[in-house]
């Protein structure tokens, strides 16, 4: 060969005889030659030869020049990109070596003389075919060493000339190759193969990859069907290993963007020492992944998790020269090739192929199962999986539920260990293969534990889907009550109600709460908390807060009849969820979540009539879009419909019957908030715990009045007490006053007592030194609170909207009773009637029509009356004295004539 750069001017005739096997005469008299005698300027180095090695292009060409004109050759010789551009005359060097390119690969060896067996043996060897993959050396006899001797001769001459890349459409694995990368995946070893009683059995070749899944409709003729997929990145369940066996993959990369790099003119050559040399005649591997090529463009094979990688350096020499005629020439002057290992093909081809993602076919070590998900998806396929989607410690300490999301082989009852904890015995539940229940020794509250699998184990109606060995999953030694719910530490016990299986609270009953011993005022926030625990459920609880909905702690229980007989059929605001049932979403984020639940609390009967549009619900199931009407059924009810889900219902409680409603979730069967489940006697455990927020920083404006009465000279200091919307009937004597707001036990020693009325646009605030200090006493005197007060108070305020009402610091009298009365003024109140119902009047001890009155003795007349408000009569009720009847508003049943009547309560 030729010096770099050297010159053989003296020398060309023999130097064109030492290469002309190989040389390419590329630049034609005719085509591409440049005469350089009809141009104004010739090139000084007149007629000339030399070579040099490097690539084709105008950096080499012109070193090569310059290395003439530095050894003196020819005279007055200009730069040398001067001298190569009046050498080349029209032409450029991009043309002139694209040319020489084509010509030199028309002198490779062609492909398909390797083999010497036709395109269609050559199709079929890279699908993984014909008797070079199928047959096992026996003897003498099927020698791949004398079948396969052609691919000897061809790699053996490969290191010093170009294997073409095979032509034919008909080879359809490598043919028109678009991601500038090939590869090869084999999953037999015929060398390792045996044969014996007429039948071989091949070994396998050493394993360095995974295979994923296949995607036939990337390579429809070797797979044989037009699409279908493969997935084989399943885990076997005896061995823990992928179950697809060895694989070995191996393939190679070029510059796609470029094919005149020498990485893409001479992969024929890769394809060659990959596909047929090093792994079929060296190693004997052999055959492919089922429903992919054994060979071919990487966009056709199996997605993998990687591929070991061989490139190639290509060292070429060219021969550039002016003849006598002054005739440019450029030619090849031979090749050097040397194969390496270029370890990962991955890095090799995005090294070549910046950007092409080659991620999506060689996606790494542990990603095959994520990759197999997303393609199915893609496909709008979700195949089965199985995993622990619960493990739940119970409030025993002796006992762990797992659960997972299909039911599972008997074999999971062994299949476990826990560190620290011993498994005494273990069975599947017999209604539910899906749960497994494992008894273990003493557990240490607030301990975590790790469950970890010791065996695989299998998804029952299908056991090629495994939970693979080494799965673990975490889970807390846990007790009954509070301490599950993350944030209950945040709120006060209001209400606490171990659930009877057969309430008799009926028309009149209020249910035996343990209340909490904690002062409570105002709260922002409630939550309830239900525990149930049964043999068919097991032990459940659901924790929801959310937005105060009211400020009177016994609305928030029961809405029993004796409770009020309270209605929330509403929304509330920013619900807070938390539960260990899986069918429950949490909703745990923040208590700002701004998700809504909605609340069915009534002592009514109900139906099925969806007449609100509530979202999700059902007309003909009962559920959360359920319509309250008369009769005695009784619901408390929490559900979040925009998930369609029921948190919790309890029904059925007003009627006194054996059995109640209870259940968390929605009901399996039937109606999914449990209407009729009848279901009270299965659970040993039903316990319904109510709770207010703690409020440490409480705004004295919640407190302060706030109402029409606000700017007169005596509201200033005042607390709220009590908040009651009045109802056109009511029935307080059966029951508990469903105060909107009941602050009572929360607000200390008080010297003063106020009262505010509105009724629609007319007011009253009244205020007077205490008459007791038990603010139980100061509200509506119903029987419960035992407040009875027929008695002189004093220093007496009186502000309102009406005219003659105001007063200051004088003497007034109060009626406070449950009972009826009479006219008779026993009390020898000055100036008092005793035919006439006024400021004079004498309780009786029996009867139930009730008198809250207030009256200005020195005016003789009503400041405000409150009356008739206990047997779900229409009420009276009034501001100063009545005109029309009645003094103190007596017999009235004016109640419904007003569109707002509110009376508020005030210490100070």
């Amino acid at each position: 060969r030729g010096s770099s750069y050297g010159p053989q001017v003296a020398q060309k005739t023999n130097a064109a005889m030492k290469f002309a096997p190989l040389i390419l005469s590329l630049v034609s008299a005719t085509t591409l030659a440049a005469d350089t005698t009809s141009r104004r300027l010739e090139s000084c180095l007149g007629e000339f030869s030399t070579q040099y090695q490097g690539d084709c292009n105008r950096e080499s060409a012109q070193a090569a020049i310059q290395g003439l004109i530095d050894l003196g050759v020819g005279t007055n010789c200009l730069d040398a990109a001067t001298e190569l551009d009046i050498l080349l005359g029209d032409l450029t060097i991009e043309t002139v070596c694209a040319t020489v390119y084509a010509e030199q690969a028309g002198n490779f060896t062609k492909f398909e003389d390797v083999s010497r067996l036709g395109d269609a043996h050559d199709r079929e060897f890279f699908n993984g075919g014909t008797f070079w993959n199928e047959e096992i050396q026996v003897g003498t006899e099927r020698n791949l060493a004398i079948d396969a001797f052609g691919v000897v001769l061809a790699y053996d001459s490969s290191y010093s000339t170009g294997i073409s890349w095979p032509a034919s459409p008909a080879i359809s694995s490598v043919h028109e190759c678009t991601a500038g990368a090939a590869m090869c995946c084999y999953v037999a070893d015929r060398f390792k193969g045996t044969c014996g009683g007429g039948k071989c059995v091949f070994g396998e070749p050493e394993d360095n990859s995974d295979v994923c899944y296949v995607d036939m409709a990337n390579a429809p003729y070797s797979a044989r069907v037009a699409s279908g997929i493969a997935v084989y990145d399943k885990v076997d369940s005896s061995e823990g290993s992928d179950s697809e066996g060895n694989v070995y993959c191996h393939g190679f990369a070029w510059d796609a963007a470029d094919d005149t790099a020498a990485s893409s003119r001479y992969k024929g050559n890769l394809l060659l020492k990959v596909g047929m040399k090093d792994h079929l005649y060296d190693k004997g591997y052999v055959q492919n992944v089922p429903g992919a090529p054994m060979c071919g463009c990487i966009e056709q094979m199996p997605v993998v998790s990687k591929a070991a990688c061989t490139d190639l350096v290509a060292e070429e020499t060219w021969q550039i020269e002016k003849d006598a005629n002054g005739v440019f020439l450029v030619s090849s002057f031979g090749v050097d090739i040397a194969y390496g290992d270029c370890t990962d093909l991955a890095t090799k081809a995005k090294e070549l192929n910046p950007d092409i993602a080659y991620e999506n076919y060689l996606i790494g070590d542990g990603q095959c199962h994520s990759a197999v998900d997303s393609f199915l998806a893609g496909e709008g396929i979700v195949r089965s999986h199985l995993e622990i989607v619960l493990v739940e410690g119970h409030p025993t300490k002796e006992q762990i539920t797992v659960t997972f999301n299909h039911e599972v082989e008997d074999g999971a009852v062994g299949a476990f260990t826990i560190e620290g904890l011993t498994i005494n015995s273990a069975a599947l539940h017999p209604d539910n293969k899906a749960v497994l229940i494992l008894q273990t020794s003493l557990q240490t509250y607030g301990t975590e534990y790790t469950l970890v699998t010791k065996n695989a184990i299998s998804k029952r109606s299908a056991n090629m889907v495994v939970l693979p060995v080494g799965t673990t999953a975490p889970f807390y030694a846990i007790e009954y009550g509070l301490s599950n719910a993350k944030g209950a530490e945040n709120y006060n016990l209001a209400l606490e109600l171990d659930i009877p299986t057969s309430p008799t609270w009926g028309n009149t009953g209020v249910p035996a709460y343990t209340y909490g011993t904690e002062p409570i005022s105002y709260f922002s926030r409630v939550a309830y908390f239900l525990e149930l625990e049964s043999e068919q459920y097991g032990w459940q609880w659901v924790w929801v807060s959310m937005d105060a909905f009211t400020q009177n702690v016994m609305n928030l229980g029961f809405p029993t009849r004796g409770a009020g007989s309270v209605v929330y059929d509403q929304y509330v605001d920013n619900v807070n969820i938390l539960s260990n049932q899986p069918q429950i979403t949490p909703c745990d984020d923040s208590e700002l979540s701004g998700q809504k639940a909605r609340l069915e609390f009534w002592p009514y009967s109900y139906g099925t009539s969806n007449g609100e549009s509530v979202p999700f619900a059902s007309n003909s199931l009962y559920d959360w879009g359920d319509d309250m009407h008369t009769g005695t059924y009784g619901s408390m009810q929490i559900h979040v419909p925009s998930y369609g889900e029921v948190l919790f219902g309890v029904n059925r409680w007003a009627r006194n019957d054996p059995k109640i409603d209870i259940g968390i979730g929605n009901q399996p069967t039937g109606h999914p908030d449990w209407t009729f489940a009848e279901n009270s006697d299965i659970y040993t455990l039903k316990k319904l715990s109510v709770l207010v927020s703690k409020e440490d920083n409480i705004d004295p404006a919640v407190f302060a009045p706030n109402n029409k009465a606000v700017g007169t000279a005596d509201t200033e200091g005042y607390k709220l007490v009590y908040d009651l919307p009045v109802a056109t009937r009511a029935a307080y004597g059966t029951s508990l006053v469903p105060y909107h707001v009941d602050y009572h036990k929360s607000v200390g020693t008080f010297e003063r007592i106020a009262y505010y009325i509105e009724l629609d646009d007319n007011w009253l605030w009244v205020s007077m030194n205490a008459f007791t200090d038990d603010a139980s006493k100061i509200g509506v005197p119903t029987f419960a609170s035992g407040a009875i007060f027929q008695q002189a108070v004093e220093d007496v305020n009186v502000f309102s909207s009406l005219a003659g009402m105001e007063a200051s610091g004088i003497t007034g009298n109060i009626e406070f009773w449950p009972n009826d009365y009479s006219t008779q003024n026993v009390k020898g109140i000055p100036n008092a009637s005793e035919t006439a119902y006024d400021f004079g009047d004498i309780m009786r001890t029996t009867g139930d029509h009730g008198s809250m009155q207030i009256h200005n003795t020195a005016k003789r007349m009503t400041i405000f009356a409150y009356n008739n408000w206990n047997s779900n009569r229409v009420g009276a009720i009034g501001i100063g004295p009545n005109v029309d009847g009645e003094p103190d508003w007596t017999f009235a049943d004016n109640a419904g004539q007003y569109t707002t009547k509110r009376i508020q309560v005030f210490v100070k």
